[in-house]
């Protein structure tokens, strides 16, 4: 049958000509955008304010010692646990408040009122050169008519909360200037996330802002615990960044066992517990954890490149998970640069 091989042939040529021809008819892959997601690794540096070889997230191993200073710092922790006592439930009730359609200024003002700390702290922000108006405010509900109900209540969980970054007297002069940079971060982030939340809609302003208050708040737990083993001789003072290293290798565990004692909403704890995880993803529910992660290793890049090696590769991450690209990266990066300024009028500059 002599036809058959010249069928096949023909058969053969058709089927590959068909493919060919279906081929031609889908566009190429285009290359990554230079301001989306998926923008090239030059482009998120660019946004970032740093070395493309930052983005690689490698960091530096412990030195000789410092595993076993982590290790006393974990111990002496787990010793010395903060009871549910010692979180300053009052951050929680004034962010609780806001969601009620009819707070007034005198509503706020007495749920403030019943710490005589934080009412100090209030009037002292609505007579400073940030807020000052014409007249010297005398009274809680002055204060809270003069700042606004939402700034008022996130003033007062920073204020409440601020509480957390000390230690004793002993320790504070140990290491005093890290704590204060420790809560001008924490209130950096939540202004800073806070805003990005309602700008796009991206779950609740409110929480992230005390999420972002409290993501690293294992940080300043561990300081005190390394403060006391240094007041008691039990190990040598460690460097600034030897501190950093240690510090950063226990928050998240020591945040979360924190998180537990207080009995915490679950939204802020999957905050402090996750924020460091590598490759969240996207996904329903998780934008308020990206808002923080997003936000955290933004400052955190900006003003202590190397402290948080993981930084700029999980800003990458979390801006990709949230849909944002270079350019908004670029926009974030000048507006927290402008929240770290209000932080610093409004809670004196840290050392």
């Amino acid at each position: 049958m002599p036809w058959l091989p010249r069928f096949l042939r023909s058969s053969r040529q058709k089927t590959l000509d068909a493919a060919l021809k279906e081929a031609a008819q889908v566009p190429p892959a285009l290359p990554p955008q230079p301001d989306g997601p998926d923008a090239p690794p030059e482009s998120w540096a660019a946004a970032l304010g740093l070395p493309v070889e930052a983005l690689a997230g490698v960091g530096p191993p412990f030195l000789p010692g410092e595993a076993e200073v982590a290790r006393q710092v974990s111990a002496h922790f787990d010793a010395h646990r903060p009871g549910p006592a010692s979180f300053p439930a009052v951050a929680l009730n004034v962010l609780e408040l806001l969601r009620d359609p009819k707070l007034d200024a005198g509503a706020l003002a007495r749920a403030i009122e019943l710490d005589m700390a934080l009412s100090a702290g209030v009037l002292a922000l609505a007579n400073s050169a940030v807020f000052r108006g014409v007249s010297k405010v005398e009274t809680l509900r002055e204060g809270v008519a003069r700042l606004g109900l939402t700034e008022v209540a996130r003033l007062a969980a920073a204020l409440s909360t601020r509480s957390l970054y000390r230690g004793m007297r002993a320790e504070l002069e140990l290491f005093g200037g890290i704590w204060d940079r420790l809560f001008h971060h924490a209130a950096t982030v939540a202004r800073a996330g806070a805003e990005l939340t309602q700008a796009r809609r991206l779950g609740d302003p409110d929480r992230v802002f005390l999420g972002g208050m409290l993501h690293d708040v294992g940080k300043s737990l561990a300081l005190r615990s390394l403060g006391a083993l240094v007041v008691e001789g039990r190990v040598d003072r460690p460097g600034p960044e030897a501190v950093e290293r240690i510090l950063h290798q226990l928050h998240v565990q020591i945040g979360a066992e924190a998180h537990r004692e207080w009995g915490l909403p679950e939204g802020l704890t999957a905050i402090a517990t996750r924020h460091h995880l590598p490759d969240l993803g996207g996904g329903a529910g998780q934008e308020e954890l990206h808002v923080v992660r997003l936000c955290s290793a933004m400052d955190l890049s900006r003003v202590a490149p190397g402290a948080s090696w993981e930084a700029p590769a999980e800003a990458v991450d979390s801006a990709r998970a949230l849909g944002l690209g270079p350019t908004r990266v670029g926009a974030l990066r000048a507006a927290l640069a402008e929240h770290a300024e209000w932080v610093r009028m409004l809670f004196g500059a840290a050392q």
